[in-house]
């Protein structure tokens, strides 16, 4: 951008307030287009600085901090370490306590009310709790949407007192909540007792038998201060990787109704960080392991299961894994026959990619499809739909690609039926004699099958 302010046009400030909403909060970009406006706004009395006018005319600080846009959302998702028990031990309340947990609910319906009103009941488990030595006022981990780093973290410090019975113990919005809350920043300003993350012992404790591991220590850190926005952005980027993801994306967080920035806005959601990206990786190669499973149990019966350029290479890694599997009884022992398949498959063909019509051992140096880039660019994923199966050296074809080759043959014999031009007749013949010789290879695997 120019160093003349002058010459400065409604998209270069733009353009410098999305900068600086990548690095900021919103309640700071505004305070960035404030700032702007100031500047136009004292332009003419200052040395050096041309008149200016406002580029956003019409529009509030508050509206043209919300109009920014940038593909890295302020909100992180929940690292797959995280997400992943969070989700069994969620799974595992709805499948194991579900049944005891209606139970209870059922049972309080119909107990007859007694005792203290909700109000002093809730007063004296306060008091219990901070009389108790050992209790320490929870805090906030990170800031979070008005709650700052350090603050106390209310709805967390509600659910220790009451045994996780209510989170709106100290709510701001009741005058009893107000008094509680003083209550406890006087308490906590005399003891000091205080800490960042989960309590030392779960509020809510499953009955005895049914209790989840928690020997997750990332898990429970995590669950000392959750955000919900978190689970929305997780829950976008695992949706993402699904056919027509970014559909369902776009209607789930409601950008149907706006969808110029609605587009950037839900792949934005849908835009994996670095763990995510290394976690659907590993999902892929397990995902391919587990279909090479057959394969490698008709290699052990001594069958041939590919043919191509890359056939003995694939042959020699499933044989390899034969090998491991007969020599490794102890390991096998322990771990089911599938499941110790699958992870020796995944770690041995951990660069194989699945096709349709073949399937590629991926390996840049032998790789045709590089042919078809520039220098730059080669060497970092596959170009499927620009393989060579019949000539690249990473090529392997089995028994489940052969419907594929034998419907092609058909088209071609059928196309040449027709009358063509000399060199649509040359191209398709040469095709032809490339798709024969796959079947005719297939014909030979099947024989040896």
């Amino acid at each position: 951008m120019p160093e003349d302010f002058g010459r400065w046009e409604p998209a270069d400030w733009q353009a410098f307030v999305d900068a600086r909403s990548r690095v900021t909060e919103p309640s700071t970009v505004r305070k960035v287009v404030a700032s702007v406006r100031r500047l136009i706004t004292f332009s003419p009395v200052l040395t050096g600085v041309p008149a200016l006018e406002d580029p956003w005319p019409g529009k509030s600080s508050a509206q043209v901090a919300e109009s920014v846009w940038t593909d890295e959302l302020a909100t992180p998702a929940i690292p797959p370490e995280v997400w992943w028990p969070l989700l069994r031990a969620a799974w595992a309340y709805i499948d194991r306590f579900a049944q005891d947990i209606l139970a209870e609910r059922d049972r309080r319906q119909f107990e007859p009310v007694s005792g203290l009103p909700p109000q002093m009941d809730s007063d004296r488990e306060l008091d219990d709790w901070l009389a108790d030595p050992r209790t320490s006022i929870p805090l906030n981990a990170r800031n979070r949407g008005e709650a700052r780093r350090g603050e106390v973290n209310w709805r967390r410090a509600s659910r220790i007192p009451t045994d996780g019975r209510t989170p709106v113990l100290f709510a701001a919005e009741r005058r009893h909540g107000l008094k509680r809350r003083q209550r406890v920043l006087d308490w906590l300003a005399e003891t000091g007792r205080s800490h960042i993350g989960p309590v030392r012992e779960p509020y809510f404790a499953p009955p005895a038998g049914k209790r989840l591991a928690n020997s997750d220590r990332v898990l429970r850190e995590w669950l000392g201060n959750p955000d919900n926005l978190m689970f929305r952005h997780t829950m976008s980027i695992t949706a993402a990787q699904e056919p027509d993801g970014e559909i369902a994306l776009g209607l789930q967080l409601e950008h149907a109704a706006r969808r110029a920035m609605a587009n950037r806005t839900t792949l934005a959601y849908g835009k994996p960080d670095a763990k995510w990206v290394k976690e659907f990786d590993n999902q892929l190669q397990v995902a391919a392991a587990k279909k090479m499973v057959s394969l490698l149990q008709a290699r052990r019966a001594g069958q041939t299961i590919a043919v191509g350029p890359g056939a003995a290479r694939f042959h020699a890694g499933l044989d390899k894994v034969n090998d491991v599997m007969d020599q490794a009884g102890t390991l096998r022992a322990q771990v089911a026959d599938k499941r110790l398949e699958i992870t020796l498959l995944r770690d041995e063909f951990a660069d194989l990619h699945l096709g349709t019509v073949n399937h590629c051992l991926w390996n840049a140096p032998t790789a045709e499809c590089q042919n078809q880039l520039s220098r730059d660019q080669r060497g970092q994923a596959p170009l499927l739909g620009a393989c060579q199966p019949s000539r690249c050296r990473n090529s392997v074809l089995t028994l489940a690609h052969e419907p594929i080759w034998r419907m092609e043959k058909a088209d071609l014999l059928k196309l040449l039926k027709n009358k063509l031009s000399k060199p649509r007749r040359e191209q398709a013949l040469a095709r032809l004699a490339e798709v024969r010789s796959a079947t005719a290879q297939c014909d030979k695997m099947k024989e040896n099958a």
